[in-house]
């Protein structure tokens, strides 16, 4: 949708981006993947082109100690040998504020979340998950990953 590139183009000036479309849980939307600064980001639209969410992949340590002691002791009572796969932070919200964020007013108000991509052990099986997490820490859900199969042959 036009509203969404505009956002887009306005957000992240000069940005080489690549556009797709989803469908996830029956919900189909519209995500542009680009890199900002040193960072990946993901743009996520539903399909009137109303921002959704923005992802920023980060590492572990770049949240904060008490966030991640909350968080990671979550994962731990589910299975103690899980595997971090990706760490996002998420941000949401009222979208002009969501561009002042991310244009360096870090004091506006906007939802900051993190979502963790992860394997872990259940039913005796090696699963993939995902796990959104509130901005202390705690679990707000998580929904088993299905892995699409693929039609390439792999030798």
């Amino acid at each position: 949708p036009q509203v969404a590139v505009e956002w887009v183009d306005v957000t992240f000036p000069l940005a080489k981006v690549k556009w797709y479309f989803e469908e996830t849980s029956g919900l189909k939307s519209f995500e542009a993947k680009l890199k900002w600064g040193d960072l990946k980001h993901s743009v996520e639209f539903d399909t009137s082109g109303i921002l959704e969410d923005v992802e920023i992949d980060i590492d572990w340590k770049d949240i904060p100690k008490d966030t991640w002691e909350t968080l990671s002791q979550t994962l731990h009572e589910e299975d103690d040998n899980f595997k971090i796969r990706k760490i996002q932070k998420q941000l949401s919200g009222n979208p002009d504020l969501v561009v002042q964020y991310i244009q360096g007013n870090k004091s506006v108000d906007i939802i900051h979340r993190y979502e963790i991509e992860y394997f872990s052990t259940s039913e005796d099986k090696f699963n993939l998950w995902e796990g959104l997490f509130s901005n202390d820490g705690e679990i707000i859900s998580k929904r088993k990953v299905q892995l699409l199969t693929t039609d390439n042959l792999d030798f």
